[in-house]
């Protein structure tokens, strides 16, 4: 019973936090775009086009842990696989989309840190199910998971470096790499400590959250939404200029040279 209370108390907290990335997501697309003096229309559906995509994204990836789409032995890993490559295919679309770059470079750069702090929600969710003896403890900060320390140092270093300035932005650039590291750190973790081919711990407790709804949006949504955040602060920090609306981000636009005054 013990073990049933622990899973759904996790599954309402993990749908929470879900919603609140979408929700933040919406607002804060909403206030670049309005920075940028879009449109009111353009600005409400550009939003709601967002939301549509990553609610329609929760819906197929969910569906996956009800179906067998794939051999279930392999669905940990076809999870993990879509956290990785999802937002990799979503930077390079960016990289190349000049309309949203603009918009990204209005947002506010505190914003882009800040957001990991939902991030210790998360891994205390794994420490009270690795307590109850649901996941193994490799996948919390008691064993080789230390995200923890990536969502506790957020706010620091959101307000160190860009508010009040006091620690150099290039603290921020290592601290989002860093950042991303430990979240392909927990795929491939949680991806060896789950039953199939690939499970390395030898543990009696292997990870079959991968598998389960809602929990398979660890992998599927919530590791590739963060690391995409990753990237685009660290777009942020290293294509920051004055004026981010004159910004082209796949070539930095080259300044104009002065003519000189023809001498008489």
């Amino acid at each position: 019973m013990g073990d049933v209370s622990v899973i759904a108390v996790s599954a309402v907290l993990l749908l929470a936090i879900v919603a609140i990335l979408v929700g933040l997501t919406y607002r804060a697309l909403r206030l670049g775009m309005r920075r940028m003096r879009y449109s009111s229309s353009s600005v409400r559906y550009s939003g709601y086009a967002a939301v549509i995509v990553m609610v329609g994204w929760l819906l197929l990836t969910g569906f996956l842990s009800f179906v067998d789409v794939f051999p279930r032995k392999y669905l940990p890993f076809t999870s993990s696989t879509l956290g990785v490559i999802i937002p990799l295919v979503m930077v390079y679309y960016l990289y190349n989309s000049g309309k949203l770059t603009k918009v990204i470079m209005k947002m506010t750069k505190q914003w882009f840190v800040n957001i990991h702090f939902v991030r210790v929600a998360i891994e205390l969710m794994l420490w009270f199910m690795v307590i109850d003896g649901i996941v193994p403890e490799q996948m919390s900060f008691e064993g080789l998971n230390f995200d923890i320390l990536i969502g506790l140092s957020a706010p620091f270093v959101a307000y160190r470096c860009f508010k009040s300035k006091e620690w150099p932005i290039r603290l921020a650039l290592i601290w989002n790499i860093m950042g991303a590291l430990s979240l392909l750190s927990f795929v491939i973790i949680s991806l060896l400590s789950t039953e199939g081919p690939l499970f390395l711990f030898d543990d009696n407790i292997p990870n079959r959250l991968a598998i389960q709804f809602p929990f398979i949006w660890l992998q599927t949504f919530v590791v590739p939404y963060f690391l995409f955040i990753h990237f685009l602060s660290i777009k942020q920090i290293l294509y920051r200029t004055g004026d981010s609306s004159e910004f082209n981000f796949v070539t930095p636009q080259k300044r104009k040279r002065r003519s000189r005054p023809k001498e008489s």
